[in-house]
């Protein structure tokens, strides 16, 4: 249970964007049920969504009820809230099996940090409503001039040669039905979601007050984006996922490890489940001493621990502490193919190392490393050429086994980014 009021943490961690009355901020101490909705547009959900899970697990620890609804309904439709242009539609069996798999995801999530949550889909109910049922029930309590004014469709009809589809245009009605369906069913008296969320979000509420003449809340958190306005969750190979099978917990401890240090202390504060007196002291710590990477070594084991558990999160971090010694022979064989699972790879013969061992050179360029063997003389020269991690210093350098890791591999390297790893088959 947490001692001070939820609301007051959550505003001083800079959580609270909109709010739909001040209200809300006495009812947050284990008087509210709250829900937050997951789109099943892939088959897991991403570190894009770990902040509103997060969320609702803060909700959870001070006593509240939560609910996670899984969008299997909603979800064959598409939201038009943060998109440009129309989604693709997705078949009816995709989506299923996304939801199925999120289900898991969450519930395991949850009870893993010793939280109970319930959770729903939006299928269950959006399925027995017929066409008739929703014009008379919803679509008549809602003008046209309302649904027009909200950012999500005002940004789609600014491009006219996109536009919007009618069935994009009522996703906001179909989401506003869910507060409905999950107020008569769960009591629920709260939404949460991101700020671009809040059209939809408000269109419950008033969804709500029409059709029960009954006070409900909304919350949003702001919508956090990296330096170069991309969404957060996103990497340079693409979604950061929660699922170990699409990232695995090494690339995801290394995505929170790698955050520039202004956007690390903004996660710090949004992310952490650390009491906020912690969190400012480790950031005071941090400021004084960035060198550390204070913040970003708590934030990386801290986040991987809560979506992997802590087996997973401490061989993360000692694969990491191996890695950043640049000892590659401290590696333990998985965490060497973990490291070089992305590289590019070369080929040889184990073979010629044995009959006539070559020089580094011809194997920098012959692996594709280096354009040239003189390149590759110059770097050598210039101390600018890496062997296992180790700096090369004789330009007659011949590749031999005993050179080989784990009896295979060899990692050529120059600057931080140009690394090949050459592979000797037997």
């Amino acid at each position: 249970m947490l001692k001070k009021s939820l609301f007051k943490e959550l505003d001083a961690r800079g959580l609270i964007f909109q709010v739909s009355d001040p209200k809300l901020a006495e009812l947050l101490d284990g008087k509210c049920v709250a829900y937050a909705g997951f789109d099943p547009s892939g088959p897991s959900l991403g570190v894009g969504n770990l902040l509103i899970l997060i969320q609702l697990m803060r909700l959870a620890m001070a006593g509240n009820k939560v609910i996670c609804l899984i969008g299997g309904g909603t979800g064959l439709i598409g939201d038009p809230g943060g998109k440009t242009k129309e989604r693709e539609l997705l078949s009816l069996q995709t989506v299923e099996q996304n939801a199925s798999l999120i289900e898991s995801q969450v519930t395991k999530f949850f009870n893993n940090n010793g939280c109970e949550i319930t959770i729903a889909n939006n299928s269950a109910w959006l399925k027995e409503l017929t066409l008739i049922e929703f014009l008379r029930e919803i679509g008549k309590r809602v003008t046209v001039n309302q649904m027009m004014a909200k950012e999500s469709v005002k940004r789609r009809l600014e491009r006219p040669e996109e536009g919007i589809s009618f069935a994009e245009f009522t996703y906001m009605l179909l989401q506003a039905y869910d507060y409905l369906y999950l107020y008569d069913n769960y009591d629920c008296n709260l939404q949460l979601g991101a700020s671009e969320q809040w059209g939809n979000i408000s269109q419950g509420i008033e969804l709500i007050r029409r059709m029960r003449a009954k006070e409900v809340y909304g919350l949003t958190t702001p919508l956090l984006l990296k330096s170069d306005g991309t969404k957060f969750g996103k990497s340079e190979k693409g979604n950061l996922w929660l699922d170990p099978q699409m990232t695995s917990p090494y690339e995801f401890y290394q995505f929170w490890y790698n955050l520039p240090d202004d956007q690390a202390v903004n996660c710090m504060l949004f992310f952490s489940l650390k009491p906020i007196e912690d969190v400012i002291e480790i950031t005071e710590n941090f400021k004084k001493n960035p060198k550390s990477r204070l913040i970003q070594k708590e934030l990386a084991y801290e986040m991987t621990a809560l979506v992997h558990g802590v087996n997973q999160a401490e061989h993360a971090k000692t694969s990491s502490e191996l890695i950043f010694s640049r000892n590659l022979k401290n590696l333990s064989i998985e965490q060497f193919q973990e490291l070089n699972k992305n590289s590019p790879r070369a080929y040889f013969a184990y073979k010629r190392l044995l009959e006539n061992p070559p020089l580094l050179t011809e194997l920098a360029k012959e692996s594709g490393l280096v354009n040239s063997i003189s390149q590759a003389k110059r770097l050598i020269a210039q101390g600018g050429l890496y062997l296992n991690d180790m700096r090369v210093d004789n330009i007659e350098k011949r590749v031999t086994v005993e050179d080989l890791l784990f009896d295979q591999w060899l990692v050529l390297r120059f600057g931080k980014s140009h690394q090949m790893l050459i592979v000797f088959n037997k």
